[in-house]
């Protein structure tokens, strides 16, 4: 990584991604434990699936 943290676009999607899927999971979930669950499965969609998209993107044509 060179430069500022902030200049790398994997951090922003973990960020954005943890921020989403705790404000979804306070939104609807009512118990602590089923919040935790959909928190990690809904975080685990938001960035495994980003990238995996990224992946499939990069045989398109790309850098």
């Amino acid at each position: 990584m060179t430069g500022s943290p902030f200049e790398d676009h994997f951090l922003h999607l973990v960020l954005l991604g943890t921020i989403v899927s705790v404000f979804f999971a306070l939104l609807w979930r009512d118990e602590a434990s089923q919040r935790r669950q959909f928190f990690a499965r809904m975080w685990a969609v938001i960035v495994g699936g980003s990238l995996a998209v990224a992946w499939a993107m990069s045989f398109v044509g790309g850098r």
